[in-house]
């Protein structure tokens, strides 16, 4: 039997590391593979073929050949290089905050077709649409529900009494809202959660993309469910990105 020495896949490169003298360590998301790591030999050089294909946040079709330790892209070729993004500071950094968030909540050798086409979905709309904010939101919720993290907003994590319209606290240890009368009890840090950005949050869980980028949302209300979301977020993964101070600053 004559295994195979090669395999091919499409993906985003998510990032690059630099090794050796003109090599980088590149990680790919994948619908059908899920997270790869492979070597591009010489990509560093001027004369590199592979050079303009593996940048990252690009879409690109690779052949990747078996190594012993890392194995090693052979061929690679453009899909979608998310030109318009580059030409602008804020977008790059958005874009890489992003790949960022898709990389931390993905794992190796593990197919997560879901967090590879949300990925590829809001790449391509964060080209086009004027209020990015709010499509990076939609993004990290989705994410969070595409990775078992889903936020409960509907019923106390506590005591499971159903919640009516109002104010109240957002426990990240518990991944939800807690009522009145257990947040009382609670001796854990909690985030208060107002009405509108708890409506705002459930709009977000039950539409798609498209629907969220047509529905204006005032930044006092886009500020807090973004301080909910990244605290969450945090607490999860148990450490700060690095893209989320870059990002913040231009934004600013």
């Amino acid at each position: 039997m004559v295994s195979r020495k090669t395999y091919k896949t499409r993906g985003i490169v998510l990032r690059h590391t630099p090794i050796g003298e003109a090599d980088r360590v590149l990680t790919l998301l994948t619908s059908d593979l899920g997270k790869v790591r492979a070597v591009a030999r010489g990509v560093r050089r001027v004369k590199s073929k592979l050079a303009g294909h593996v940048e990252p946040f690009t879409y690109v079709s690779v052949s990747i050949s078996y190594g012993r330790t890392l194995d090693v892209i052979s061929e690679a070729q453009t899909i979608r290089s998310f030109g318009r993004l580059r030409e602008n500071l804020l977008l790059i950094s958005e874009a890489v905050y992003l790949s960022e968030l898709a990389d931390a909540f993905s794992n190796e050798q593990e197919p997560t077709p879901e967090i590879f086409h949300l990925l590829i979905e809001c790449l391509d709309a964060l080209e086009s649409t004027d209020d990015t904010t709010r499509l990076i939101r939609w993004f990290e919720i989705q994410l969070l529900d595409a990775t078992g993290f889903r936020p409960e907003l509907y019923e106390c994590v506590e005591c499971r009494l159903v919640l009516e319209p109002g104010d109240y606290i957002y426990n990240c240890s518990r991944g939800g809202l807690l009522c009145n009368g257990c947040k009382v009890q609670s001796v854990e840090v909690a985030l208060p959660l107002s009405i509108n950005a708890n409506k705002t949050l459930r709009y977000y869980q039950r539409n798609p993309l498209l629907n969220v980028l047509k529905v204006p949302i005032p930044k006092p209300v886009s500020d807090e469910i973004g301080r909910v979301l990244r605290a969450y977020s945090r607490y999860v993964l148990e450490r700060e990105l690095k893209s989320v101070g870059f990002m913040d600053l231009l934004g600013k």
